[in-house]
């Protein structure tokens, strides 16, 4: 018996970094011969090389998120996993992705040594969506085979980083007279005060990290921070203040196994006024010692996270529910308060097209003995603290290029001020949003189309959210009914 051979692969379609090949007339059961040789060699006997390390500037882990950038920390590992590099060295390399601005990040941002070559320049990885937005990454690229689990990685026991900075800020605060009658010798421009102020902040930190066992970490941080503030005029009055702050930070973190972590942090933090502070009075520096304690899970279809503050203040800096002459809010310091909460939030996958995240935070917000000109009202809430805020975005996605969010939120009621005066108080409220996205990927001209719908306060529910206090008189902030809004993003 003789055994047919089979005709010369043919190409299907080549389109990029995929293919299709197709090869016919297989001797039976030759086909599944064939393709078990094929997937082996291409997943454990061909060498490739990945990013195996990511530090990204101004995170602590990956369920954090990094300002004005649209993806959250998991969303940009994701994107960086679909990175493909070409390495002309067999020792790790280090490359580094450092963005400004509103701007979508690809790997074409990523600056590579020249042993590193990147292959697909228009891989995505994150959109930025303001002018002063910061992406900082740092990548490890190794060569190697196959599936290495993290579990089998080495990592170095002690890591440390030393670090420090200086800014010098000078203004020039001025009155000019815009309007006058009867303004004796005055004219149109002229100051009626002026004031030239100067603040410096400086500061060096080293921050360490150290591997104990492979399911317990260390992590310390320590920074010296000196500030000075120097200003002379009639909102402020005379000011030279100097003040050197110790802020040290420590915790634990816990590695229960590949989806379930705990940590517990404790930090010293000192805040000093500002200059809006100063011009409502005798202003101090705030301190906070903080207590924190959590856990995570990961795992493919749910991500949860949840942390239990304790944050006891000395002279913490409160909104008092009062506006000063041009507007801003003013503050004072509690001479003892406290805030104690809860906040979980998740992500979970009900299928390939329904995602939901819910997030909530419960609270407790006091002042302890508090003295308000003179008078001691004794443990108090603190305002514009509610102890309640719910959230949750229900996400469908009925097709790739069509997504369509439900957003709700409940925040419970609070205070204008810190007196719980019954005037002052605001009613709870529940809103809800619809926001609508549909993307369109032509062949020519642009990369993507995309069509955004955005409906506020469907239910066109009547709500306040914040005010202020004149004396014992609240005045409100009414919030609009149901409002449109539509958009359109072109990217070249």
């Amino acid at each position: 018996m003789s055994i047919n051979l089979p005709k010369p692969p043919k190409v299907i379609s080549k389109d990029g970094f995929h293919a299709t090949i197709e090869i016919e007339g297989l001797y039976p059961g030759y086909g599944m011969t064939l393709g078990n040789a094929l997937r082996r060699v291409l997943l454990s006997s061909l060498q490739g090389s990945a990013v195996t390390m990511v530090k990204i500037k101004g995170v602590p882990h990956e369920f954090s998120v990094v300002p004005s950038v649209m993806e959250d920390v998991v969303e940009i590992l994701l994107n960086i996993k679909q990175l493909r590099f070409k390495m002309h060295s067999d020792e790790p390399q280090k490359v580094f992705l450092k963005v400004k601005g509103e701007k979508e990040v690809t790997g074409k941002d990523i600056e590579a040594p020249s042993q590193v070559e990147v292959v697909n320049k228009s891989a995505y990885i994150a959109t930025l969506t303001d002018k002063k937005a910061e992406l900082d990454i740092e990548m490890t690229i190794e060569k190697g085979f196959g599936y290495v689990p993290v579990e089998s990685r080495k990592k170095e026991k002690l890591e440390v980083i030393f670090g420090g900075g200086y800014n010098k800020y000078e203004g020039a605060h001025f009155g000019k007279v815009i309007w006058a009658r009867y303004a004796s010798q005055s004219e149109l421009g002229d100051h009626y005060y002026d004031d030239f102020a100067t603040k410096t902040d400086g500061n060096i930190f080293a921050k360490a990290n150290y591997q104990i066992t492979e399911k317990i970490s260390l992590f310390g941080d320590l920074q010296l921070r000196n500030v000075h503030y120097k200003a002379n005029s009639y909102e402020t009055g005379l000011v030279n203040d100097n003040f050197n702050f110790f802020n040290p930070k420590a915790g634990l973190n816990y590695d229960i196994n590949a989806n379930n972590k705990l940590y517990f942090s404790y930090a010293r933090a000192n805040r000093e006024p500002n200059r809006t502070d100063y011009e409502g009075g005798n202003a101090k520096p705030e301190k906070l010692n903080d207590f924190e304690m959590g856990w995570r899970y990961a795992a493919d279809k749910i991500q949860l996270n949840s942390n239990v503050y304790y944050m006891a203040y000395k002279d913490q800096l409160i909104l008092t529910g009062k506006l000063d002459d041009v507007g801003s809010p003013i503050r004072s310091n509690s001479e003892k308060s406290y805030r104690l909460g809860l906040e979980v939030d998740a992500t979970i996958a009900l299928s390939k097209q329904f995602i939901i995240r819910p997030n909530f935070t419960l609270s407790s917000n006091k002042n302890i003995d508090l003295a308000v000109e003179g008078e001691n009202y004794g443990t108090t809430d603190i305002s514009y603290s509610p102890s309640v805020i719910v959230g949750n975005i229900i996400v469908y996605k009925p097709l790739e290029s069509l997504q369509i969010s439900w957003l709700q939120k409940f925040v419970g009621e609070q205070y204008m001020n810190n007196i719980e005066l019954p005037a002052a108080k605001l009613a709870n409220y529940f809103v809800n949003d619809l926001n609508i996205a549909y993307e369109i990927k032509p062949k020519s001209v642009f990369k993507s189309i995309v069509i955004t719908g955005l409906v506020n306060n469907i239910l066109d529910k009547k709500y306040i959210s914040n005010g202020y206090m004149w004396d014992v008189y609240p005045y409100y902030y009414p919030q609009a009914g149901i409002n449109f809004l539509a958009g359109l993003t072109l990217k070249f």
